[in-house]
């Protein structure tokens, strides 16, 4: 058989009748099977160091993002605005959530057997939490880290959320400055810890979540052509190795990398059996 004609063959056979299905209805089929093979990569690899080696602070950090009132308050505004079907939903918002307070107690020293959090620890949790919470409000928009940000300057006026002037400053500053590959200067990008701990956060996505979730969500809603995502998949390989070098904080440089070598493993895994069913 002929490449042209595995590709083909790739695109358009799904094991059903594909008379009177759309190209749309056809891609998301192929694309939620090559999800569930990612997501069986995935599972078969280890865990990233960073949910072993900061378990207590995950935990921590979760259960402010059940249980805070300050937290819930926000919550309940922000979710019926977050797109779901665009990979950086409510799932990926939690998911910078709980890591990026798990990355500022750890930047901030807290006392691992502590019965209770420092007052100021406690206060910059709820702040990259609630960055956390808006930074892809705009996310299908061009700019969007600038204009999520200028979204959470007037958002977070609210007098019944209790932030001040300066933390709304720190957090919509955060916003604007976590999209990746933008150019930051070296102190916007060092003086803020809620800025660094969401930007690693968020770009700890771009590990195996973004093979299990978020690359699939994307595709299916831009309804991009399988072929056409497979002769971008090594360049978005390439991205993701880049991504590896940005972490700002200790902690995410210490543990991002390996976030991140943990999803082109599973990237090149994939590729490699997708390329070779193609051949079949």
């Amino acid at each position: 058989m002929k490449r042209s004609e595995g590709r083909q063959n790739i695109e358009y056979h799904t094991g059903r009748k594909n008379i009177n299905r759309s190209p749309k209805e056809k891609f998301s089929e192929i694309y939620l099977k090559w999800r569930n093979r990612a997501r069986q990569i995935v599972k078969n690899l280890p865990s990233p160091h960073f949910h072993h080696v900061c378990a207590r602070q995950v935990s921590i950090s979760r259960e402010m993002l059940q249980q805070d009132a300050l937290i819930q308050q926000i919550k309940a505004r922000i979710y019926p605005l977050l797109d779901n079907d665009f990979g950086h939903g409510i799932l990926h918002s939690e998911l910078v959530c709980v890591d990026g307070a798990a990355i500022i107690q750890r930047e901030m020293n807290s006392p691992e057997k502590a019965p209770e959090l420092p007052r100021e620890v406690i206060r910059n949790m709820q702040l990259i939490q609630i960055a956390g919470l808006l930074h892809d409000t705009k996310r299908k928009e061009q700019d969007h880290a600038e204009k999520g940000a200028e979204f959470a300057q007037q958002f977070l006026k609210n007098k019944e959320f209790g932030i001040t002037s300066l933390e709304i400053e720190t957090v919509s500053s955060a916003i604007a400055q976590h999209e990746a590959f933008q150019i930051v200067s070296p102190e916007a990008a060092t003086a803020s810890l809620i800025s660094d701990a969401l930007y690693d956060a968020d770009k700890f996505r771009w590990g195996p979540d973004n093979l299990t979730h978020t690359v699939w969500d994307m595709v299916i809603y831009k309804n991009v052509p399988p072929r056409q995502f497979l002769n971008k998949f090594p360049t978005g390989l390439d991205k993701m190795a880049q991504i590896g070098q940005t972490f700002r904080t200790d902690t995410g440089k210490q543990f991002g990398p390996d976030f991140i070598n943990i999803g082109m493993a599973a990237g090149v895994h994939l590729f490699k059996e997708i390329n070779s069913e193609s051949m079949q």
